[in-house]
């Protein structure tokens, strides 16, 4: 069953990230075998996972289904993604907690509630 579960994963990573499995990793674009890089990356059984930027190189649509994969992915798995971004669209319900560092140094550092109260203070 849990092979079932790891081909479903892989297929899905793949047909996201636009992977074609005739790739030869010396044969293609950077960005083609970081792509390959990430998948790899993702299937590996993981408690945490730091995850820097890996969507912005793709479409909308593409995105938002990685992102609906590694939310599933934690909450099955009970694992945590620290993910550094500057693209929030589509993350308002999933993060727990939010942190801002700014020119090396820590600027913010609380729960997603928390942040949510006090944005609507001053909305």
């Amino acid at each position: 069953m849990a092979a079932v579960m790891v081909i479903s994963a892989a297929r899905f990573v793949v047909k996201v990230l636009d992977i074609d499995i005739s790739w030869r990793l010396h044969k293609v674009s950077d960005g083609q075998r970081r792509r390959v890089q990430i998948c790899m990356g993702l299937l590996k059984p993981f408690k945490v996972l730091l995850l820097d930027e890996i969507t912005v190189d793709l479409d909308v649509l593409a995105r938002a289904d990685l992102l609906t994969f590694l939310r599933k992915e934690c909450q099955e798995r009970g694992a945590t993604i620290i993910y550094a971004t500057h693209i929030f669209d589509g993350l308002e319900d999933w993060p727990t907690h939010i942190v801002y560092v700014a020119n090396g140094k820590l600027q913010l550092a609380m729960p997603m509630e928390k942040v949510k109260e006090t944005s609507k203070k001053f909305l």
